[in-house]
């Protein structure tokens, strides 16, 4: 597992669910200025192989995308700090 997605499984398993995949983009660079657009495009990647991997889970909420750390995730996570 790369840290940018020890980072994010770390911030959905502290903060809860993101909600939007650009908002999830804004919280792994927040230190930098992206359009809504870019900090989505950077973010798809990521949450793609988090996704595959059972790490994080998605549902369609009002036209956004929620994401959430899974179990598994949760598991793994846990398994990286050790």
């Amino acid at each position: 597992m790369t840290p940018i997605e020890q980072a994010l499984l770390h911030r959905l398993a502290t903060t809860g669910p993101i909600r939007g995949t650009a908002q999830v983009g804004y919280a792994l660079w927040p230190d930098r200025t992206m359009q809504p657009q870019g900090a989505a495009l950077a973010a798809g990647k990521i949450l793609r192989g988090l996704r595959d991997s059972g790490y994080v889970d998605s549902h369609y909420e009002s036209k956004l995308s929620r994401y959430e750390i899974t179990d598994q995730g949760r598991a793994a996570l846990t398994q990286q700090a050790a």
